[in-house]
């Protein structure tokens, strides 16, 4: 096989939504981009699965999918992420996972691996952390790198206080439909509804405020919206967008997974038409 590189994500959508950049940058220099993912059986989440992978496959990236159920499936100690602290880490499944990594990098012999988002509260996250942290010695002529975002657990009090500086965390605008709310939202932190963007001939902002609406309307997950704006674009323009994406400020951390996320990253990137930023490296690195 040619030279390729490993994202071990747990799950697809982890790796489609943290570090696409990375992914993207690889597949551009002639490396084989392979997210493995463990936690992947069928069922869960079916349709933002096929979502998913068709935005892996925009990216030029293979997807190597393990089958082991997710963690609300393998047992009644999965409750919520509030109640995940304690929560063992099932070693029966550490040690299928294992093997089933193990068996992997030997026969893609990558030359780097990168697991993503191990800080977190969900044990599906904290297990994969653990295996590529064990394998480091195994390897030591891989390059292991762990990318961090802000931990899934805080998304809900990031958006709250994001919210609160736009003067939007009340119960009152909570209770407002999700259209008026997306409308608001837009406002007060574009200056304009997102139903009136200025555009110029070209630019995909149409096509994002079409999907935005979709999504406002309650017909769309988070990830089909993605899907929908990325299978929409010219391949250039997508490329731009993913490395976009992958570049925001930290301060846009907490919106990662939510709604609002989506609504602010398409909105975002369809006000910087042309952007040519590169993979801003977040991860740190041992080896």
């Amino acid at each position: 096989m040619n030279r390729c590189a490993v994202v071990l994500s747990p799950h697809l959508d982890d790796a489609l939504l943290s570090c696409p950049g990375w992914i993207l940058e690889r597949s551009r220099n002639g490396c084989i981009p392979v997210v493995a993912v463990p936690f992947s059986e069928r069922g869960h989440g079916n349709k933002e699965m096929h979502c998913a992978e068709s935005a892996m496959a925009t990216l030029g990236a293979l997807v190597r999918s393990g089958g082991f159920a997710h963690a609300a499936a393998r047992g009644a100690l999965f409750n919520s992420y509030s109640k995940q602290l304690c929560q063992p880490m099932d070693l029966d499944t550490v040690g299928h996972v294992m093997a089933w990594f193990h068996a992997l990098i030997d026969e893609l012999t990558p030359s780097e691996v990168l697991a993503p988002l191990g800080v977190d509260q969900h044990v599906d996250h904290r297990i994969s952390h653990q295996i590529a942290m064990d394998l480091i010695d195994k390897y030591p002529r891989i390059s292991f790198s762990f990318f961090e975002e802000r931990p899934a657990v805080y998304v809900q009090e990031a958006i709250w206080l994001r919210l609160a500086h736009l003067n939007m965390a009340s119960h009152e605008f909570e209770s407002l439909p999700m259209t008026v709310r997306c409308e608001r939202f837009f406002q007060s932190y574009f200056g304009h509804p997102a139903t009136r963007l200025q555009v110029r001939p070209g630019d995909p902002s149409p096509i994002v405020v079409h999907w935005l609406e979709v999504f406002a309307r309650g017909t769309q997950s988070p990830m089909a919206t993605i899907h929908g704006i990325c299978s929409s674009w010219p391949l250039d323009l997508l490329s731009d967008w993913l490395v976009a994406l992958d570049s925001l400020p930290s301060t846009s951390c907490g919106f990662i997974g939510s709604p609002l996320y989506v609504q602010w990253a398409a909105v975002e990137y369809a006000k910087q038409l042309g952007f040519l930023g590169s993979y801003v490296e977040r991860s740190w690195k041992l080896g």
